[in-house]
């Protein structure tokens, strides 16, 4: 497994561009022209992580690539009717859309293709790696010159894009298609709405603290986008009544209607413990389902981690993993990490093995064709949100570590505002052990900074190191034994 690891961040770190350039990564990398070197979604939601946590320079200048072509995202999406900003579905060097408008699906057949127009998603996409990046670094540079003018053009997008229901008081988001793209032309995907609910709420907060921050830069930007109060009202309105259901259990519906699909469950797995397609049903009539092609819900519960709990994790993942194909090479790393949080690690590491060998065990039949950039950051992001239990909670990285029996240590360097730390874990006699070393700090003048480390919060200066000894489970273990020097 460590091969392989390593043969992913080697192709991570071959792929990144310099800084000086302007351009960003594509769905495959440079390792082959499938996609015609476009980029996606994939690289915010999935490959940026890796480098926010590792080089975020690089992951700075990849944030600008999308800052660059908000011309171009403004002018998509007056062309649709609406206010705001919206990055295409495939963009390139000019930052238009590239879509084509038929596809080769992974059965041969020739397929129209719709996601051009209601894979809207990508609008709030592009604005969580905006804000992951700042929440990770406190790059305040960029959100004042480039991610605040970003935040709010897409905003302005979705107040745009949602509908009211005034007979049942809660705006709605009609013909789209979220990351599960075997059913098309949906009305309310979950991933969508609460993506669009985050983006409003959040965008009203940062014009808060913008206001009472920095106010002379925030009146410049009003200017400059003729931004007024009275959107950001708006936005609050919307962003409480965006619909989402969810039943008494806390069973999320993936989109409306979907609960009355046919149910289709899998009931068999390759060698390589994937799921196999059944035999009885074409992939044409998987629409009239409730198969599902990839991650959607549980992606959305990975990226908003700390907003669910573990009760409605359990729910939705123990439902949603028997109707999961994972035809997409997005979908492993999200249920390897919420297995991880559920305490299913053997079903997390089986994840892991086929994440982690994607390419290089051609899992998907098409490494020919090129390397997947979003399985490479998804691997690393199973490593270090999972295994090494990485999360942003108010305002502090939390490390919580949780490792299956087979992995027997790892090793982790990440950056975190500024600040270099070094995480090692030993998995021994069922117990981890586990220490955060402070390796460098660019700001010479700061005292230390504050981590969580197993639950425990902790200020760690320059140099020093914390450690903990927990048994090998997960959640919020209490601290056998520690020390820190």
């Amino acid at each position: 497994m460590q091969n392989n690891v390593r043969l992913n961040t080697y192709h991570l770190l071959i792929a990144v561009p310099p800084e000086d350039l302007d351009v960003s990564i594509p769905a495959k990398t440079l390792s082959g022209e499938w996609y015609k070197g476009h980029v996606f979604w994939d690289t915010e939601i999935f490959v940026l992580p890796f480098f926010i946590f590792t080089q975020p320079e690089l992951a700075r200048n990849l944030l600008l690539y999308r800052y660059r072509r908000l011309k171009q995202a403004r002018a998509k999406a007056r062309e649709n009717g609406y206010e705001g900003a919206w990055w295409p579905w495939e963009s390139a060097e000019s930052g238009d859309d590239e879509t084509p408008k038929t596809w080769v699906n992974f059965d041969g057949t020739v397929i129209p293709v719709h996601v051009s127009k209601r894979e809207i998603h990508i609008a709030g996409d592009i604005i969580y790696g905006v804000v992951l990046y700042y929440q990770a670094t406190s790059d305040r540079d960029f959100m004042l010159r480039y991610g605040a003018e970003m935040v709010f053009e897409t905003a302005r997008f979705w107040a745009a894009r949602v509908n009211y229901n005034s007979e049942k008081n809660y705006y709605e988001i009609k013909d789209v298609i979220g990351p599960n793209e075997f059913q098309e032309c949906v009305d309310n995907n979950f991933y969508t709405n609460y993506m669009a609910r985050w983006n409003l709420r959040y965008a009203a907060e940062l014009y808060d603290y913008l206001a009472k921050e920095h106010p002379l830069r925030l009146n410049r930007l009003a200017k400059k986008i003729e931004l007024k109060k009275e959107e950001i009202l708006s936005w609050r309105e919307i962003s409480e009544k965006v619909i989402a259901f969810i039943n008494q259990d806390g069973l999320i519906e993936e989109f409306e209607g979907y609960f009355n699909k046919k149910e289709f469950l899998i009931q068999e797995w390759d060698e390589n413990a994937m799921p196999v397609w059944p035999a009885s049903l074409d992939l044409a009539e998987a629409k009239d389902t409730q198969l599902v092609k990839q991650a959607d819900v549980i992606l959305l519960m990975r990226l908003f981690a700390n907003e669910f709990s573990s009760q409605v994790k359990k729910v939705n993942y123990d439902f949603y993993k028997k109707r999961t194909t994972h035809k997409s090479s997005l979908s492993l790393p999200s249920y390897a990490i919420t297995a991880l949080e559920l305490g299913n690690l053997r079903e997390s590491y089986k994840y892991f093995i086929q994440a982690v060998r994607a390419d290089y065990g051609d899992l998907y039949g098409n490494t020919e064709l090129g390397i997947h950039a979003a399985a490479l950051g998804g691997a690393w992001q199973i490593a270090g949100y999972g295994f090494a239990g990485l999360k942003i909670k108010d305002e502090i990285l939390s490390v919580n570590p949780v490792l299956p029996g087979e992995v027997s240590g790892i090793r982790l360097n990440f950056w975190f505002r500024n600040a270099l730390f070094e995480l090692k874990v030993a998995n021994v006699e069922e117990k981890l052990q586990i220490e955060v070393l402070f390796v460098r700090d660019r700001f010479r003048n700061r005292e230390g900074i504050w981590l969580e480390v197993c639950g425990e919060k902790c200020f760690l200066s320059r140099g020093q190191k914390v450690r903990r000894c927990q048994q090998r489970t997960i959640g919020e273990v209490p601290v056998t034994a520690g020390s820190q020097k």
